[in-house]
């Protein structure tokens, strides 16, 4: 009579802790759909690929409200030269990594029909841009809020980052207008775009892991570009997207 009254508490006990796993699997299992589709809390599947743009799962979106100089863009602190591009996606990358982000989409109609869709990422419970404005890794957009507006201004006035000397709007510098002795500067390869051995094009940016082990070779079609926004024209997928590897 005692020994089954011990046992039932211990089968009652086993069948507890398998549902328990089973929901704790299923509930982990749907955060990690939810992330991958850019909704809440995005510790998984988040990638910085440069200043401005980051990729949740298999999408690419571009930070709201801001501009920032693109990965090959050479900028000057007097009479020295210094790789803006690659700084600003330093930045992001590094504030990512500190406290992972939390991110929305912007409001309706920020971005054209031609675009990328626009996100708002907040980390430390500020929007990451404005952070990257307050540093002077970036530049505010037209219709970006006052607030980003106000923390450009503040950079600028401290001399912080591409206010410490002459750089080209990334807008323009994607247009193809440079600054004097800009060419000699510039950094090797930033953008690396290859063809996969099952015939995808893709491109890798220098935060990407396995960007150093990857060889530019012409003769097969590979290509070094200045941004990625180059190599999505020239029909270039990240490798981490669908048709990457």
């Amino acid at each position: 009579m005692n020994s089954k009254q011990t046992g039932t508490p211990g089968r009652l006990y086993l069948i507890l802790g398998i549902l328990t796993s089973s929901l704790l699997a299923i509930a982990v299992i749907a955060w990690v759909i939810s992330n991958s589709e850019g909704t809440g809390k995005t510790h998984l599947n988040f990638k910085v690929i440069d200043g401005d743009t980051v990729q949740i799962g298999n999408i690419s979106y571009d930070l709201f409200g801001i501009d920032t100089p693109e990965l090959g863009q050479v900028c000057f602190n007097g009479s020295a030269t210094w790789h803006c591009g690659l700084d600003a996606a330093g930045a992001l990358h590094r504030r990512i990594a500190f406290d992972p982000p939390d991110c929305r989409p912007a409001p309706a109609g920020s971005a054209a029909a031609d675009e990328r869709p626009k996100i708002i990422c907040n980390t430390g419970g500020t929007p990451a841009a404005i952070i990257l404005l307050e540093e002077g890794y970036a530049i505010a957009l037209e219709q970006a809020p006052a607030s980003y507006k106000k923390a450009q201004k503040q950079a600028r006035h401290a001399s912080l980052g591409l206010w410490r000397g002459k750089f080209i709007p990334p807008a323009a510098w994607r247009g193809g207008t440079r600054l004097e002795r800009e060419a000699a500067h510039a950094p090797p390869c930033p953008v690396k775009a290859v063809t996969a051995q099952g015939g995808g094009k893709i491109y890798y940016t220098p935060l990407d892991k396995e960007y150093p082990a990857i060889r530019v070779e012409r003769a097969k079609g590979g290509k070094c570009l200045g941004s990625d926004e180059a190599a999505r024209e020239a029909g270039y997928s990240h490798h981490s997207a669908p048709g990457g590897t």
